[in-house]
């Protein structure tokens, strides 16, 4: 008789994100199949493809290149999915250093590959999905009366009137998603014409901004031959 295929506890959380998850570590997990994507090192993932799309991080604290709690740095800029960081348990100060940058948990790289992935799968869960079994929304809210953002986790991020007139657009478009031509009018009037440049920096200056006051990546994405889009709940109240 034929012995059962085994499924990675990671594939189900993941699949109803629809996400994978990078595994930025020399050793792979041997359960987690198509769930997960390998990068044998820091520059093998930094040099990928969409490096900061994924819905779940494992970072070994010993890389080649660029170190871990460093890594660990980078991708909690730029995502605010959960990170795993992989310290030895003797290490201490790794240990408090990947925390401080902002991974989500710290787990001793020797587990067994089935408890390793059952606590991931355990993280992902909590982290990423409602209790109802559908994507947890990060919710963002604009309030008009005083022009401001308010995150996900309560922040109050006063806009500036540019900053404003941004994320009016992006709440106004039903999707989220905004051209060019919308947003540049959004800021400058019917007569705006092309202003790449400007509007770029404008951008630049609200994700800031918005990393600045919430200490995660701001949902704003660039959407290829369209334009921008606040890539996360969005209601004006």
């Amino acid at each position: 008789m034929m012995s059962p295929v085994s499924t990675s506890p990671l594939s189900a959380p993941l699949a109803a994100a629809g996400r994978r998850a990078a595994w930025i570590a020399p050793r792979a997990p041997r359960l987690a199949g198509d769930a997960v994507v390998h990068f044998a090192d820091s520059d093998d993932f930094l040099l990928g493809e969409a490096p900061y799309d994924y819905g779940l991080y494992v970072i070994a604290a010993s890389q080649l290149g660029v170190a871990g709690p460093d890594l660990v740095r980078l991708v909690r800029r730029r995502s605010a999915a959960p990170i795993a960081a992989l310290v030895a348990s003797a290490d201490a100060p790794t240990f408090l250093e990947c925390l401080a940058q902002g991974a989500d948990l710290v787990l001793p790289p020797d587990l067994p590959d089935t408890q390793l992935e059952a606590a991931l799968a355990a993280l992902l869960r909590r982290c990423a999905m409602a209790p109802e079994g559908r994507p947890a929304p990060l919710g963002w809210t604009l309030e008009n009366l005083s022009q401001s953002l308010r995150g996900p986790l309560g922040e109050l991020i006063a806009l500036s009137e540019a900053e404003w007139r941004l994320m009016c657009c992006f709440a106004t478009t039903g999707d989220g998603r905004a051209t060019r031509q919308q947003l540049c009018e959004s800021l400058w009037g019917d007569d705006a014409g092309e202003r790449d440049n400007a509007l770029h920096a404008t951008l630049y200056r609200l994700r800031k901004h918005i990393e600045q006051a919430t200490h995660q990546a701001a949902p704003i994405r660039s959407v290829a031959r369209v334009g921008y889009e606040f890539r996360a709940p969005l209601l004006r109240t």
